[in-house]
């Protein structure tokens, strides 16, 4: 069973997992720095200054950049399979992925790499791309559900299953 207890001890396990990962990537490098030297460019501390060069204007940023868009990315994925209601989804499955790499292909013949304005246009007919790739799967299921198909049909769940619980009955103690 799902308890707050669980859930906060597994956001802190992944927490305290995150912090260890960003560690080690800001003492690991072509120059590796002493992992007291890193912690104490990031206290602020007296260390060499190309230490402190390194870890905060070169590592760091990369680091918490990654971590965002990590997160990012799972944020991403848990809304794709909310919004599918599958657990399974990802945008290969569906076809999204397939319609971002159309677009960035079609981008491409169109002559658009190379300077920094290429790359937007290349970004948004990728993204132009995934959208109506989704559009179009949306759609051939939303036909199918009109029509009343076997597969599209939705059940009512039962009161007491797990798809009509609310989310309170996950997290009591």
């Amino acid at each position: 069973m799902i308890t707050r207890r669980r859930v906060l001890g597994a956001t802190a396990a992944v927490g305290l997992g995150l912090a260890a990962v960003a560690l080690a990537a800001l003492a690991v490098g072509a120059a590796r720095l002493p992992l007291g030297e890193v912690i104490a460019a990031l206290l602020g501390r007296d260390v060499p200054e190309l230490a402190a060069a390194i870890v905060l204007g070169l590592r760091l940023p990369r680091v918490l950049l990654a971590a965002l868009a990590g997160g990012g990315l799972a944020v991403a994925g848990v809304a794709f399979q909310a919004l599918t209601r599958n657990p399974l989804a990802d945008p290969a499955v569906l076809g999204v992925a397939s319609g971002a790499a159309l677009g960035a292909v079609l981008a491409q013949i169109a002559g658009l790499e190379g300077s920094l304005l290429a790359t937007v246009g290349l970004s948004a007919l990728a993204f132009l791309g995934a959208l109506a790739a989704a559009a179009a799967v949306y759609l051939v299921a939303s036909i199918g559900a009109v029509r009343g198909d076997a597969l599209a049909q939705e059940r009512e769940p039962e009161a007491g299953t797990p798809e009509r619980r609310p989310l309170s009955f996950y997290l009591k103690q």
